[in-house]
């Protein structure tokens, strides 16, 4: 019954792999170029920055508004206003006092119009630099955008390799795991015969059959990290299918890039981004200190205007009403005392260069580090992954010949259960290795600017 049952499971596990959709590693690249969200956020923001450009460059040219307004009032006034008084009752200064000040009030009723419209153009001549270092400050942030998304993008595929690889490795586990509870399932069957003919001991049966039991759980936990695995790489590459992927492509021993470390650590400061976005940052600073410096300086605007207004003390306009105002001048602005406050704006940016120009150089330290782990650390992995090739073949043939021991009644059970477990140990430990070793490698790469 305990066969049936294991074999059944072993079937239902590979028709679900078999049923499973494959995708190879550069369709998953592919897929998260296109679907990642943190990268299309990204993309995002280089359009922003490109358009935040083309609004800064604007302000070189003429600034046209037209304005226009329509006023239409009517007034009424209380009847104590309205006193009746003319200068033909005037008799006296005191007469004369009341007339003109009933003669100053409005009417009880009246109303008014007015219609004026206005082109007015402003054109900036100089500001000092500002506007100038204003744009090319733009420039370079749409330049830092656009590395910064290739940036994004190579971590994205980095990211996307390992992923891939640990899903390659889960699966490589699965099936060793899969195979070492079959055998175990065998031996148990084979166990179990020789017992019931006497020929082995009660306890040669229990300990075949708690083989079974310790295999079970090591295989049903390897399942599920496969499946967090995978659930964590289908959000990687911007999926949202409830199925899961297998993969098309394995992990294979790679050779190591026939690079010195003096080599590589010269190849990383030049090709690595970040580097170049510090040395960006450092750049799009200087500007900003530079426009900083220019508030000392004048600004010079030329404006000009035309002006189409009338009024009427009715609701009636007239097209002969109209008149017509024109303008033109220069306006000039000097800034003489500013509490300080320029002073103290120049040198704040004076102390952000330094500051970039400090974290630039230690960029550099870091990537310098980061180089050397990584070209040790391959090395590291590259003989780690051979030794364990060496245990592998010296687990096989120890597990060959334990098992010959043990079928013809020289070794015991034991032993050959032993092997057993050695050679599923150092299978597990070499598809571990060769994973640490394409990862050693796909780091070094990156670390020192190779495209993956």
């Amino acid at each position: 019954m305990q066969l049936k049952r294991i074999s059944l499971i072993l079937l239902l596990l590979s028709y679900t792999i078999l049923s499973l959709s494959a995708l190879s590693l550069n369709e998953s690249i592919e897929l998260a170029k296109k679907n990642n969200k943190q990268l299309m956020a990204e993309a995002e923001e280089v359009e922003r920055a490109e358009y935040l450009y083309r609004e800064v460059r604007g302000s070189l040219l003429p600034q046209i508004n037209l304005n226009g307004s329509v006023q239409a009032s009517k007034t009424y006034m209380p009847d104590a206003t309205q006193t009746g008084f003319s200068f033909n009752n005037v008799t006296d200064e005191a007469d004369l006092a009341n007339t003109l000040d009933a003669f100053m009030l409005p009417a009880k009723t009246k109303e008014e119009t007015s219609i004026a419209a206005q082109l007015k153009m402003e054109q900036l001549l100089f500001s000092g630099g500002k506007l100038i270092n204003g744009i090319r400050v733009a420039n370079k942030y749409r330049s830092l955008q656009k590395k910064n998304y290739e940036l994004k993008e190579e971590d994205l595929v980095f990211n996307v390799i390992n992923s891939y690889n640990q899903l390659v490795l889960l699966n490589e586990v699965v099936k060793i795991k899969a195979e070492a509870l079959n055998l175990a399932n065998e031996h148990f069957t084979r166990v179990q015969k020789l017992h019931e003919n006497g020929l082995v001991s009660e306890y040669d049966l229990l300990r075949a059959e708690l083989e079974i039991s310790k295999l079970e759980p090591e295989l049903e936990e390897v399942k599920n990290n496969y499946h967090v695995a995978n659930c964590n790489f289908k959000t990687l590459i911007g999926l949202n299918d409830s199925s899961e992927f297998v993969p098309d492509d394995g992990l294979t021993k790679t050779d190591l890039p026939e690079l010195n470390l003096e080599d590589s650590i010269r190849q990383g400061l030049e090709k690595r981004i970040e580097l170049f976005l510090s040395g960006l940052n450092v750049e799009m600073l200087q500007v900003k200190y530079n426009a900083e410096k220019g508030n000392y300086l004048p600004n010079v605007l030329l404006t000009a205007e035309a002006t189409k207004f009338t009024a009427s003390g009715d609701y009636s306009v007239h097209k002969d009403d109209f008149g017509t105002l024109y303008q033109a001048g220069i306006v000039f602005q000097l800034p003489i005392f500013t509490g300080l406050s320029n002073n103290a704006k120049i040198h704040q940016a004076k102390h952000e260069v330094k500051k970039a120009e400090l974290n630039k150089m230690y960029a550099e330290d870091m990537i310098k580090l980061e180089i050397t782990n990584n070209w040790q650390n391959m090395r590291t992995a590259f003989q780690t992954l051979k030794v364990q090739e060496k245990n592998v073949k010296t687990a096989e043939k120890g597990y060959q010949i334990a098992k010959s021991r043990y079928d013809n009644h020289i070794g015991i059970q034991l032993e050959m259960l032993d092997a057993q477990v050695q050679l599923n140990a150092a299978k597990v430990t070499y598809a571990q290795a060769l994973y640490q070793l394409n990862y050693a490698i796909n780091s070094f790469k990156k670390s020192i600017g190779m495209k993956l």
